[in-house]
């Protein structure tokens, strides 16, 4: 079966000097494919050159919740571009953040959403992040039609009961390894109850059939 890395940031600098073996590696655990997230307008010329020279890679092309005070008046013309100049890409790594210091969820939210559109439009998988926020993003995703390319929730640690609300939604979910041994509400509950929608575990990220 040909696996997919659905969450990766190989574009990232401080890779730079491993990026050559990168690749021969996760071929050999079966990997054939991997989506590397952008983070913000600045990085995403770093992540269209790298799936460039590296053709087993996806590119994701968005602005973390991390970053939303400093995106630029322009952004939204470039990411439709990006999105309409390559079939492939996807929109992530998006999301909402109430840990970071400073956070304004009410900007984020409308960050969030303004993504959202153009991965509707296009029918593109969409990267979520989502930390401390999960009211907020469920009540972002509430009026909205399921996605139909699909929306991954990385490294999940809601609460259980809401995951069969997100599915719904059109969500897969991947889990940290740190989650599955700890006495957390999502990690070890959802783990145990299988709830992957057809996604399953290996290692930090969730895999599925390309």
């Amino acid at each position: 079966m040909n696996l997919s890395d659905a969450h990766t940031h190989y574009h990232f600098p401080f890779l730079a000097p491993s990026r050559e073996s990168v690749g021969p590696v996760v071929r050999a655990a079966g990997v054939t494919a991997a989506v590397v997230n952008g983070t913000e307008e600045e990085d995403w010329p770093l992540v269209a050159e790298f799936v460039r020279q590296q053709a087993w890679c996806r590119a994701a092309y968005g602005i973390h919740p991390w970053q939303a005070p400093r995106r630029s008046a322009g952004w939204e013309a470039e990411l439709r571009l990006r999105l309409e100049s390559d079939p492939r890409a996807s929109v992530g790594e998006i999301g909402l953040d109430a840990w970071v210091e400073g956070h304004d969820l009410k900007d984020q939210t409308d960050l969030f959403l303004r993504q959202w559109d153009p991965a509707a439009s296009y029918a593109r998988p969409v990267m979520v992040h989502c930390v401390r926020a999960w009211r907020e993003l469920r009540a972002a995703l509430k009026p909205l039609h399921p996605s139909a390319g699909g929306f991954l929730i990385h490294a999940c640690n809601g609460l259980p009961e809401w995951i069969p609300w997100f599915a719904g939604k059109g969500a897969y979910f991947s889990f940290s390894p740190y989650f599955c041994f700890v006495k957390l509400p999502m990690g070890r509950t959802v783990v145990c109850r299988g709830w992957f929608s057809a996604a399953f575990v290996f290692g930090p990220s969730v895999f599925y059939p390309v």
